[in-house]
């Protein structure tokens, strides 16, 4: 070593000095890629979540707000903007009381300008019960949780779940407005106990609503198992109540769902369970019906048919035509009929019988209703204006808009505001879709008897179609 020049020693130095830094670049590379693969991954991780975050908020049945601090609105999903009946761009950036509170209860504006939410004081495990105001001035009750959460910086948001529970209270109050408040609770007791005598002590029997309960129960095998215990607790409770000298009929209709290895989630259980119930309602009541292959086609259909249908109402893609109304035997034209339609971008024009069970499960079947309803007086307006008053004109009134608690009042106002007589107005109805809402028959009815008190014309309609819109065919049952 001591022999060898200077030059080569320098040499060989650096040599290994490069080998020692291209070693290091080299760890440090592999370092680099491992680091960059774990934050796709965590990217990619984030980007699923985010996406499954957003498909939760836009299709939940539930309106979703996001309100700073001072109570303004920062977001909110569809189905808020549904239930309050107003676009986004009006309630961002303002507080709920200066729109969704009547106004005889609406603060000042001075306790409106010093509100602040009180993080300590939420309670996150209630639910408040308050009565708000739609963008038509209806009023609704809506059932409120209330979370809040802190981000990473600091910044305080407060979270709303929203669930309009109008019918369900209008329901509770029919029934102890019939037989007082003590036989309402009567009922729910009744069905309770019922409920827990029929089933092991293992099941979990539960009130999740106004006459809304859960079973669960553990250890089923497979579905015709947990169908005879739908049975079991159908006949039970179907027997009357007999409550201070009166009989109180009762029924039950239910929806099940059983887990599996692929399904543990409840949430999704419980949808599954309610898909299955609304098929029950939809058939008539008082069966049993589990969720199957074949309703989980139809459920994931509807659901993308639902998320669809609620930003078509929300940005005024449903429309309204008029087709003939024709007499059955004769052939002879009668009049004009509305028919709603909806102009889906994937599935062209549908008719309104196509997307009518997912109008009713979004709660946009009232909606409907009312559009059907303006548009039909504004062509008798229009008509009566250039000097034709012989043509009928009629409207297709859905469930929802004849249960609807203010249907009367805009009607009487709708046609006194374009001078059209009540006696030229024809409201059209099917008497199956009728009795097939059993629980809100009533309301219907006696909403049907009011208008024809009033001098409207009422009709119920069975249907012969063809093609559509023309032509359309209809037998109408004259007046009783």
């Amino acid at each position: 070593m001591t022999d060898m020049p200077p030059s080569l020693l320098l040499a060989i130095i650096a040599v290994a000095a490069s080998l020692y830094v291209w070693r290091k670049i080299q760890r440090s590379f592999v370092q680099l890629r491992a680091d960059y693969r774990r934050m796709g991954r965590d990217f990619n991780r984030a980007a699923r979540e985010a996406q499954n975050y957003r498909i939760a908020s836009e299709n939940a049945s539930d309106g979703l707000v996001v309100q700073a601090m001072d109570g303004k609105i920062i977001w909110m999903n569809p189905a808020y903007c549904h239930m309050m009946g107003r676009p986004a761009h009006q309630m961002i950036g303002r507080h709920p009381f200066s729109f969704a509170i009547p106004q005889a209860e609406r603060p000042n504006a001075k306790d409106e300008q010093a509100f602040r939410f009180d993080a300590r004081t939420i309670e996150t495990d209630s639910l408040a019960l308050h009565r708000s105001k739609r963008g038509d001035r209806s009023l609704f009750w809506n059932q409120i949780n209330v979370s809040h959460h802190i981000a990473p910086d600091g910044t305080k948001t407060i979270i709303l779940v929203c669930r309009d529970v109008t019918e369900q209270i209008i329901k509770e109050k029919k029934l102890k407005d019939t037989h007082g408040h003590a036989a309402g609770d009567a009922v729910l007791k009744y069905v309770a106990t019922q409920l827990q005598s029929v089933l092991r002590k293992s099941n979990l029997v539960a009130r999740i609503g106004s006459d809304e309960f859960i079973v669960a129960c553990p250890g089923l095998r497979n579905t015709g198992e947990m169908l005879t215990i739908g049975g079991a607790l159908s006949e039970f409770v179907v027997p009357p109540l007999r409550w201070n000298d009166r009989i109180i009929t009762c029924g039950i209709s239910i929806g099940a769902s059983l887990s599996s290895p692929q399904m543990t989630d409840a949430d999704e259980l419980l949808k599954q369970s309610d898909f299955a119930l609304y098929d029950v309602k939809r058939k008539g009541r008082g069966k049993v019906i589990a969720y199957d292959d074949q309703l989980n086609l139809r459920h994931t259909r509807e659901r993308g048919l639902a998320s669809d249908l609620k930003q078509a109402s929300l940005h005024n893609q449903l429309s309204v035509t008029f087709q003939p109304t024709m007499d059955a035997h004769t052939g002879a034209l009668m009049g004009l009929e509305t028919q709603a339609f909806w102009d889906h971008p994937d599935l062209g024009r549908l008719r309104h019988q196509d997307f009518a069970n997912v109008a009713q499960q979004t709660g946009l079947s009232g909606d409907i209703g009312f559009q059907a309803m303006d548009a039909a007086i504004q062509l008798l307006h229009d008509l009566h204006r250039a000097g034709n008053a012989t043509v009928t004109i009629g409207f297709n009134a859905t469930p929802d808009c004849l249960a609807h608690p203010q249907f009367q009042q805009r009607l009487m106002a709708k046609t006194a505001k374009h001078n059209v007589a009540p006696t030229d107005l024809t409201i059209c109805f099917s008497e199956a879709s009728i009795h097939s809402e059993n629980k809100r028959e009533t309301s219907q009815n006696d909403t049907i008897v009011a208008l024809n008190q009033l001098g409207f014309y009422s009709a119920d309609t069975v249907w012969r179609r063809a093609c559509w819109p023309w032509p359309a065919r209809k037998t109408t049952h004259p007046r009783r």
